[in-house]
């Protein structure tokens, strides 16, 4: 899917990861310094049940995830 992730409000330094099924993967989507708000477009593959998992590295910070696009 192609989702527009946004992060913000960050409480300390902090990446996102968006994926699919398996392990969390070894790379971040988004990267936030303390109190910043971002976006990003990412493709993200859905896990078998339709889902994605979004992943906070540090902290705590508050997530939008707008669906633009589903490819299938």
């Amino acid at each position: 899917m192609l989702v527009n992730l946004t992060g913000t409000g960050p409480t300390t330094g902090t990446h996102l990861t968006a994926y699919g099924d398996g392990s969390l993967p070894n790379v971040s989507d988004l990267n936030l310094t303390t109190g910043e708000t971002r976006p990003v477009l990412a493709v993200v593959p859905l896990d078998s049940n339709g889902y994605i998992h979004i992943h906070n590295a540090n902290g705590s910070v508050s997530v939008i995830a707008d669906l633009e696009g589903y490819f299938g």
